[in-house]
């Protein structure tokens, strides 16, 4: 899992487009998670989800794999998107 230090900042970008999507319990309850553990809003959490999917797809169509390893047991996943 990647740290994220939550700190208020000034919105630097203009607002884009407005989306209301209904969640999957499931999807609820991690995004409530992620807000309680980031301290972030709902909002910083779609938009840091929507810019990590972008990224991941992005390095799939090149290619590429993306990998994640645990420092400790050295076990390795293949992260895909479909």
């Amino acid at each position: 899992m990647i740290a994220c230090l939550a700190r208020p900042f000034a919105r630097s970008q203009p607002l884009g487009a407005h989306l209301a999507v209904p969640l999957t319990r499931k999807a609820g309850d991690e995004l409530q998670r992620l807000k309680e553990r980031t301290r972030l809003s709902e909002t910083d959490v779609v938009n840091r989800a929507i810019t990590l999917c972008e990224f991941i797809d992005a390095r799939q169509w090149a290619g590429q794999e993306i990998l994640v390893r645990d420092k400790e047991t050295r076990e390795t996943w293949l992260v895909r998107l479909s």
